[in-house]
């Protein structure tokens, strides 16, 4: 996806062109499908419809070199800053800081890029970047905003890279306690994706702006 599809898919969700669903599978899947098609439509044995909807989450592309390269590329471009080898990952507002654990304490490579663009997503919303609420107290429903926010953001990256992202599990208790919210309020899943395409795309175009500007100094 490029910043352009993804904004057309997110309006077209938003719209209610096309539902909640198929927005997850097109994130994940890194491409646009048919407004007007949904797999729930696919009549036919129920096995083969869920193996059929199983399948369109995984990535079409491998961990290979090339992805990885392409986003630390861009990671240096954008220039947050890290800090690796801690024993959890964070934000920490106050200095403007990126804490990681070392990658190699990760199992997977995807399992890193998707916590490092979680954190991410948050760094944007420093009051220099995207400004959101970041005071929000442990446990407090402005937290669980910002963390479901936190992971649409990293989401619409890993799908940018054609990488399937995975939730952290100490997340999940956040984004379950949405769940009852989110249907109640459409809203504020409306809010939480506004503010992730936001975040998204000012990543983007700063790692792109500063990718054209290096570009134009080489020649």
């Amino acid at each position: 996806l490029d910043p352009t599809e993804l904004r057309e898919l997110v309006s077209a969700w938003q719209s209610g062109a096309i539902p909640l669903d198929d927005l997850i599978y097109n994130l994940q899947r890194g491409e646009i499908l048919r407004p007007d098609y949904s797999i729930d439509d696919v009549k036919g044995d129920t096995t083969i419809i869920n193996d059929l909807k199983i399948s369109l989450i995984k990535p079409n592309r491998k961990v290979d070199h090339d992805a990885v390269e392409e986003i630390e590329t861009d990671l240096s471009n954008i220039s947050p800053k890290i800090t690796d080898g801690n024993n959890r990952a964070c934000y920490i507002p106050s200095t403007d800081e990126i804490k990681m654990p070392h990658r190699t304490q990760f199992r997977k490579r995807e399992a890193y890029y998707s916590t490092l663009f979680h954190e991410i997503t948050h760094w944007t919303g420093h009051s220099s970047r995207c400004d959101r609420n970041l005071k929000g107290s442990f446990a407090s429903n402005d937290y669980a905003f910002e963390e479901l926010i936190a992971e649409l953001g990293a989401s619409f990256h890993m799908a940018h890279y054609n990488l399937l992202h995975e939730t952290r599990s100490d997340h999940v208790h956040y984004l379950k306690s949405w769940a009852k919210a989110l249907r109640d309020k459409p809203d504020s899943l409306r809010s939480a994706c506004k503010y992730a395409s936001q975040s998204f795309f000012f990543v983007r175009e700063k790692a792109e702006v500063i990718a054209s500007d290096k570009a134009v100094g080489d020649v």
